[in-house]
Parts: structure tokens; C-alpha cells; sequence
């Protein structure tokens, strides 16, 4: 088998080899410079260079900017969680608990909040401090109050386990 390859390797090697000496004597062979003033051989002169202008380019005439705001340690203490829920409706809803804020919040392009509580859904049961865990209409009205990301890097992040750190998304 190595016979064969070194054979094919070789015979590829002489195929370029030929075919790069045809190319070079198709064209006139090995090119010599003409004989000199002096009689000599020398070395072909390169054209004088032309200096062209080159225009740069020019840069865009606005400015990119962006306004980040940050909150910090949104969190659901029992009675919090007990004020946002609407008995007549049957469900949570955390809206007025940002009205005086939002109009703050939505100056930003980016608002990014601190959630230390779980959103780990109502079968682990919404609990305030020292393990918290909200309904996730907390995440509605924030997002309604113009928070845009909530980030959950925290001392909270797993007081309901690996399960909360899946559901709350």
C-alpha cells in the first residue's frame, strides 16, 4: 500500500513539474532583459510610480447612544405577593406596584432588574423570604413597566432548586 502512494505522489510531482515547464516555455521561456546601453545584461527598469489620491472614506455622521437603567432586588415578600392578588379576578397581577416607577423605567432603551425570586410556578408554592418563589405575573408587570432584561445571578437563584431556575425564563 505505502508502494502505491509513494508511486501516485511521485507521479503527481512529475505531472506539476511538466506542467509548470510548459506553461514557462509557452510563453517565451525564461524571459532576459534586453542588452543595455553598456552591452550588458541588466535588470529590466520598473515603471516610474504614479502618486494617485485615494479619497478615505468618510465616517457616518451620527452617533450611536443608548440609555441603561438598572434596578435592583425585585423581590416578593409574602405580603406583597398577598396584595397583588385579585380576589374578583381569581389571579395576580402586580401592575399598580410599578405605575410610579414605569414612567422612569421606559427613558431607557435598556432596563435591566435584579429578580431575586424564583418564578418556579404555584405547585412549590409563593413564599417570601428566607426562600422566595412569586406567580410569574410578576414578570408580566415588569415587563409592562418597562424592564427589558431581568437577570437572576443572585443569592436567590436556587431557592426553590434546579426546577426554578428552568421554569423562570
Amino acid at each position: 500500500m505505502r508502494k502505491i502512494l509513494a508511486g501516485l505522489f511521485t507521479t503527481g510531482l512529475v505531472i506539476v513539474a511538466l506542467f509548470t515547464l510548459w506553461g514557462v516555455l509557452s510563453k517565451g521561456g525564461l524571459s532576459q532583459a534586453p542588452p543595455s546601453a553598456e552591452g550588458g545584461n541588466s535588470p529590466p527598469k520598473a515603471p516610474e510610480a504614479v502618486e494617485e489620491e485615494v479619497p478615505s472614506p468618510v465616517p457616518p455622521s451620527y452617533t450611536r447612544e443608548a440609555r441603561l437603567i438598572a434596578v435592583g432586588d425585585i423581590m416578593m415578600h409574602n405580603t406583597q405577593t398577598e396584595a397583588g392578588y385579585d380576589a374578583k379576578a381569581g389571579r395576580y397581577n402586580f401592575d399598580s406596584f410599578f405605575t410610579e416607577i414605569s414612567p422612569l423605567l421606559k427613558k431607557g432603551d435598556w432596563v435591566i432588574g435584579n429578580l431575586e425570586t424564583p418564578l418556579a410556578g404555584k405547585d412549590l408554592k409563593y413564599t417570601g423570604y428566607p426562600r422566595f418563589n412569586a406567580p410569574p405575573e410578576l414578570a408580566s408587570a415588569l415587563k409592562k413597566a418597562g424592564v427589558t432584561i431581568l437577570t437572576t445571578a443572585n443569592n436567590h437563584a436556587l431557592d426553590r432548586g434546579e426546577i426554578w431556575v428552568i421554569r423562570t425564563r
